[in-house]
Protein backbone atom coordinates (compact mmCIF):
# COMPACT_ATOMS: atom_id res chain seq x y z
CA UNK A 1 0.00 0.00 0.00
CA UNK A 2 0.99 3.73 -1.06
CA UNK A 3 2.60 5.28 2.30
CA UNK A 4 0.34 8.48 1.64
CA UNK A 5 -2.44 6.72 1.14
CA UNK A 6 -2.40 5.86 5.44
CA UNK A 7 -2.82 9.71 5.75
CA UNK A 8 -5.19 10.32 2.91
CA UNK A 9 -7.87 8.00 3.60
CA UNK A 10 -8.72 9.29 6.98
CA UNK A 11 -8.58 12.71 5.82
CA UNK A 12 -11.31 12.18 3.02
CA UNK A 13 -13.04 10.38 5.41
CA UNK A 14 -12.99 13.44 7.84
CA UNK A 15 -13.97 15.92 5.14
CA UNK A 16 -16.48 13.91 3.23
CA UNK A 17 -17.94 12.97 6.51
CA UNK A 18 -18.00 16.90 7.24
CA UNK A 19 -19.34 17.92 3.97
CA UNK A 20 -22.68 15.47 4.55
CA UNK A 21 -23.04 17.32 7.60
CA UNK A 22 -23.06 20.47 7.08
CA UNK A 23 -25.81 19.81 3.56
CA UNK A 24 -27.84 17.85 5.98
CA UNK A 25 -27.42 21.23 8.66
CA UNK A 26 -28.37 23.70 5.88
CA UNK A 27 -31.48 21.39 5.30
CA UNK A 28 -32.71 21.79 8.69
CA UNK A 29 -31.77 18.04 9.15
CA UNK A 30 -34.11 16.88 6.53
CA UNK A 31 -36.33 15.19 9.32
CA UNK A 32 -38.29 15.82 12.65
CA UNK A 33 -36.48 16.95 15.51
CA UNK A 34 -36.37 17.04 18.97
CA UNK A 35 -36.25 12.89 19.33
CA UNK A 36 -32.77 11.58 19.78
CA UNK A 37 -30.49 12.70 22.45
CA UNK A 38 -32.54 14.00 25.09
CA UNK A 39 -31.89 11.59 27.55
CA UNK A 40 -28.29 13.25 27.63
CA UNK A 41 -29.20 16.29 29.84
CA UNK A 42 -27.90 19.42 27.79
CA UNK A 43 -30.81 21.50 26.92
CA UNK A 44 -31.49 21.86 23.18
CA UNK A 45 -31.19 25.66 21.43
CA UNK A 46 -33.35 27.42 18.87
CA UNK A 47 -30.18 26.94 16.25
CA UNK A 48 -29.17 24.36 13.91
CA UNK A 49 -26.94 23.11 16.78
CA UNK A 50 -29.34 21.76 19.26
CA UNK A 51 -26.97 20.77 21.82
CA UNK A 52 -23.54 22.73 21.29
CA UNK A 53 -21.55 21.28 23.89
CA UNK A 54 -22.20 17.72 23.38
CA UNK A 55 -21.62 18.39 19.54
CA UNK A 56 -17.90 19.64 19.33
CA UNK A 57 -17.11 17.57 22.40
CA UNK A 58 -16.94 14.80 19.42
CA UNK A 59 -14.35 16.67 18.26
CA UNK A 60 -11.86 14.74 20.20
CA UNK A 61 -13.24 11.13 18.44
CA UNK A 62 -11.95 13.15 15.10
CA UNK A 63 -8.77 14.77 16.23
CA UNK A 64 -7.98 11.56 17.40
CA UNK A 65 -8.61 9.54 14.89
CA UNK A 66 -6.54 11.82 12.32
CA UNK A 67 -3.73 11.40 15.24
CA UNK A 68 -3.52 7.69 14.57
CA UNK A 69 -3.35 8.60 11.09
CA UNK A 70 -0.49 10.59 11.35
CA UNK A 71 1.33 8.29 13.85
CA UNK A 72 0.82 5.46 11.20
CA UNK A 73 2.12 7.09 8.43
CA UNK A 74 4.82 8.68 9.95
CA UNK A 75 5.94 5.22 11.19
CA UNK A 76 4.79 3.37 7.71
CA UNK A 77 2.37 1.01 8.79
CA UNK A 78 1.80 -0.54 5.67
CA UNK A 79 -1.39 -2.49 7.08
CA UNK A 80 -4.75 -1.54 6.31
CA UNK A 81 -5.84 -1.78 10.05
CA UNK A 82 -4.44 1.52 11.46
CA UNK A 83 -6.52 3.01 8.20
CA UNK A 84 -9.55 1.44 9.32
CA UNK A 85 -9.57 1.84 12.98
CA UNK A 86 -8.49 5.21 12.53
CA UNK A 87 -11.19 5.97 10.52
CA UNK A 88 -13.85 4.42 12.72
CA UNK A 89 -12.82 6.37 15.41
CA UNK A 90 -13.46 9.72 13.09
CA UNK A 91 -16.62 8.59 12.06
CA UNK A 92 -17.60 7.98 15.94
CA UNK A 93 -17.22 11.86 16.40
CA UNK A 94 -19.36 12.49 13.62
CA UNK A 95 -21.69 9.42 14.12
CA UNK A 96 -21.95 11.16 17.66
CA UNK A 97 -21.97 14.83 16.76
CA UNK A 98 -25.03 14.05 14.42
CA UNK A 99 -26.85 12.83 16.46
CA UNK A 100 -26.38 15.38 19.34
CA UNK A 101 -26.36 18.40 16.91
CA UNK A 102 -29.81 17.07 14.94
CA UNK A 103 -31.89 15.22 17.51
CA UNK A 104 -33.20 13.57 14.92
CA UNK A 105 -33.86 9.81 14.42
CA UNK A 106 -31.39 9.55 11.55
CA UNK A 107 -29.10 11.17 13.83
CA UNK A 108 -29.08 8.55 16.40
CA UNK A 109 -29.13 5.45 13.97
CA UNK A 110 -25.34 7.36 12.78
CA UNK A 111 -24.16 7.15 16.58
CA UNK A 112 -24.96 3.88 17.53
CA UNK A 113 -23.65 2.16 13.99
CA UNK A 114 -20.48 3.82 13.90
CA UNK A 115 -20.07 3.18 17.55
CA UNK A 116 -21.02 -0.87 16.84
CA UNK A 117 -18.63 -0.67 13.58
CA UNK A 118 -15.98 0.47 16.27
CA UNK A 119 -16.37 -2.54 18.58
CA UNK A 120 -17.04 -4.85 16.04
CA UNK A 121 -13.88 -3.95 14.67
CA UNK A 122 -12.06 -4.32 18.15
CA UNK A 123 -13.65 -7.88 18.77
CA UNK A 124 -12.65 -9.02 15.19
CA UNK A 125 -8.99 -7.86 15.24
CA UNK A 126 -8.30 -9.59 18.60
CA UNK A 127 -10.30 -12.64 17.43
CA UNK A 128 -7.50 -12.65 14.39
CA UNK A 129 -4.60 -11.48 16.58
CA UNK A 130 -5.45 -14.05 18.42
CA UNK A 131 -5.32 -17.31 16.08
CA UNK A 132 -3.28 -15.18 13.36
CA UNK A 133 -6.21 -15.49 10.78
CA UNK A 134 -5.31 -13.13 7.49
CA UNK A 135 -6.74 -9.91 6.47
CA UNK A 136 -9.52 -11.72 4.68
CA UNK A 137 -10.51 -13.60 7.88
CA UNK A 138 -10.72 -10.25 9.38
CA UNK A 139 -13.64 -9.01 6.92
CA UNK A 140 -15.02 -12.27 6.98
CA UNK A 141 -15.75 -12.35 11.39
CA UNK A 142 -16.08 -8.64 11.02
CA UNK A 143 -19.03 -8.09 8.70
CA UNK A 144 -20.50 -11.34 10.92
CA UNK A 145 -20.39 -9.47 13.87
CA UNK A 146 -21.51 -6.44 12.50
CA UNK A 147 -25.06 -8.38 10.93
CA UNK A 148 -25.27 -10.06 14.83
CA UNK A 149 -24.82 -7.17 16.89
CA UNK A 150 -27.29 -5.10 13.94
CA UNK A 151 -29.95 -8.32 14.57
CA UNK A 152 -29.52 -8.17 18.10
CA UNK A 153 -30.26 -4.39 18.07
CA UNK A 154 -32.80 -3.98 15.41
CA UNK A 155 -35.11 -6.88 16.43
CA UNK A 156 -37.06 -4.52 18.88
CA UNK A 157 -39.15 -8.13 20.15
CA UNK A 158 -35.84 -9.07 21.64
CA UNK A 159 -35.78 -6.42 23.99
CA UNK A 160 -32.20 -5.94 24.42
CA UNK A 161 -30.97 -2.28 25.22
CA UNK A 162 -28.77 -0.80 22.55
CA UNK A 163 -26.20 0.35 25.37
CA UNK A 164 -25.66 -2.63 27.40
CA UNK A 165 -25.50 -4.55 24.12
CA UNK A 166 -22.56 -1.87 23.26
CA UNK A 167 -21.02 -2.54 26.81
CA UNK A 168 -21.33 -6.18 26.09
CA UNK A 169 -19.21 -6.12 23.23
CA UNK A 170 -16.39 -4.01 25.30
CA UNK A 171 -16.35 -6.74 27.81
CA UNK A 172 -15.81 -9.59 25.36
CA UNK A 173 -13.18 -7.06 23.57
CA UNK A 174 -11.51 -6.82 26.88
CA UNK A 175 -11.94 -10.60 27.73
CA UNK A 176 -10.36 -11.55 24.05
CA UNK A 177 -7.51 -9.16 24.78
CA UNK A 178 -6.53 -10.78 27.95
CA UNK A 179 -6.27 -14.10 25.85
CA UNK A 180 -4.08 -12.86 23.25
CA UNK A 181 -1.87 -11.11 25.82
CA UNK A 182 -1.60 -14.78 27.43
CA UNK A 183 -1.47 -15.90 24.67
CA UNK A 184 0.92 -14.56 22.31
CA UNK A 185 2.68 -11.07 25.00
CA UNK A 186 3.55 -9.07 21.79
CA UNK A 187 2.24 -5.83 23.23
CA UNK A 188 2.35 -3.15 25.89
CA UNK A 189 -0.52 -4.23 28.36
CA UNK A 190 -0.18 -1.19 30.02
CA UNK A 191 -1.88 0.78 27.62
CA UNK A 192 -4.52 -1.43 27.39
CA UNK A 193 -5.42 -1.13 30.91
CA UNK A 194 -4.60 2.69 30.68
CA UNK A 195 -7.92 2.39 27.67
CA UNK A 196 -9.89 0.20 30.18
CA UNK A 197 -9.23 2.99 32.47
CA UNK A 198 -10.19 5.77 30.59
CA UNK A 199 -13.68 4.09 29.16
CA UNK A 200 -14.43 3.12 32.69
CA UNK A 201 -14.35 6.74 33.84
CA UNK A 202 -16.33 7.63 30.64
CA UNK A 203 -19.37 5.27 31.54
CA UNK A 204 -18.59 6.48 35.62
CA UNK A 205 -19.35 10.13 34.92
CA UNK A 206 -21.93 8.83 31.55
CA UNK A 207 -24.66 7.31 33.70
CA UNK A 208 -25.08 10.31 36.31
CA UNK A 209 -25.04 13.24 33.79
CA UNK A 210 -27.94 11.84 31.71
CA UNK A 211 -31.12 13.69 31.93
CA UNK A 212 -32.59 13.64 35.97
CA UNK A 213 -29.01 12.34 36.76
CA UNK A 214 -27.21 13.82 40.05
CA UNK A 215 -24.59 15.75 38.01
CA UNK A 216 -27.09 17.10 35.32
CA UNK A 217 -27.50 20.55 34.68
CA UNK A 218 -29.20 21.12 31.48
CA UNK A 219 -28.69 25.09 31.08
CA UNK A 220 -24.48 24.28 32.28
CA UNK A 221 -21.37 24.83 30.34
CA UNK A 222 -20.57 21.70 31.70
CA UNK A 223 -22.05 18.45 30.49
CA UNK A 224 -20.90 15.23 31.73
CA UNK A 225 -21.71 13.63 28.16
CA UNK A 226 -19.06 15.53 26.85
CA UNK A 227 -16.70 14.71 29.20
CA UNK A 228 -17.58 10.97 27.99
CA UNK A 229 -16.84 12.28 24.55
CA UNK A 230 -13.29 13.36 25.65
CA UNK A 231 -12.15 10.56 28.16
CA UNK A 232 -14.01 8.01 25.72
CA UNK A 233 -11.52 9.39 22.47
CA UNK A 234 -8.74 9.03 25.11
CA UNK A 235 -9.33 5.96 25.81
CA UNK A 236 -9.55 5.14 21.88
CA UNK A 237 -6.05 6.95 21.38
CA UNK A 238 -4.42 4.75 24.19
CA UNK A 239 -6.08 1.38 22.79
CA UNK A 240 -4.01 2.29 18.90
CA UNK A 241 -0.78 2.76 21.59
CA UNK A 242 -1.60 -0.79 22.47
CA UNK A 243 -2.44 -1.99 19.09
CA UNK A 244 0.94 -0.04 17.88
CA UNK A 245 3.32 -1.26 20.58
CA UNK A 246 3.35 -5.03 19.34
CA UNK A 247 6.56 -6.43 18.88
CA UNK A 248 6.14 -7.95 15.49
CA UNK A 249 6.17 -6.18 11.59
CA UNK A 250 3.08 -8.06 10.29
CA UNK A 251 0.72 -5.11 11.05
CA UNK A 252 -0.05 -2.20 13.43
Amino acid sequence: MNNIKILIIPLVVTLASLLVLVVLGANNWLTEQGITALEFCEQSSSGIIKQPINTYSNGAFVLVGLLIAYHAWWNFCPSYYPIMYSCLVILVGFGSAAMHASTTLWGGIADMSAMYLLASFMVSYGLVRLFRLPIVCHLVIYGLIIIISGLMYGVRSWGINCNYLFAGMLVLFFLIELAVYWVRRQSDFRWLWLSVIFIGLAFAIWIPSCTDGTICNPSSWFQGHAVWHLLAAMSSGTLYVYYASRRTTVDF
